[in-house]
């Protein structure tokens, strides 16, 4: 009985993967990102710009970066970009963001029109994604 047991669980751990969580994957296209531009004479592409003073994105929220989420975001850099940056806040709007590193940011592949990253936290946010 043991190991009718010990086999069950195994093969259960092999199809939902150890952590039992199944990973996720999204894509935002630009249109998805109505509030995306270029600054600095095209040389700096962001998802979204900051919130104002009253904590306002004037209809610009930040994305849905959700736990173990694998995100491919569309850019029109033009180029590969030379670094990354997210910043995630607990609000759409953007209001007290913080930028990060490790879990909350793995850079799985980047080209001069997609990068793609993974937030492999269990840890739901919203992001701004900057490319320089």
């Amino acid at each position: 009985m043991i190991g009718l047991i010990a086999t069950t669980v195994g093969v259960l751990m092999l199809s939902t993967g150890c952590s039992g969580v199944d990973p996720s994957f999204d894509a935002l296209a630009l249109a998805d990102l109505p509030c995306q531009q270029r600054l600095n004479g095209g040389d700096l592409w962001e998802s979204a710009p900051w919130f104002d003073s009253v904590g306002s994105t004037d209809n610009c929220p930040w994305f849905d970066y959700d736990g173990r989420l694998t995100l491919d975001v569309a850019h029109d850099l033009g180029r590969v970009p030379a670094s990354i940056q997210l910043y995630v806040s607990f609000s759409s709007s953007g209001e007290s963001a913080a930028l990060v590193a490790g879990d909350l940011l793995r850079i799985v592949d980047v080209s001069d029109s997609v990068v793609v990253i993974k937030n492999d936290s269990n840890q739901d946010f919203f992001g701004r994604l900057v490319l320089h």
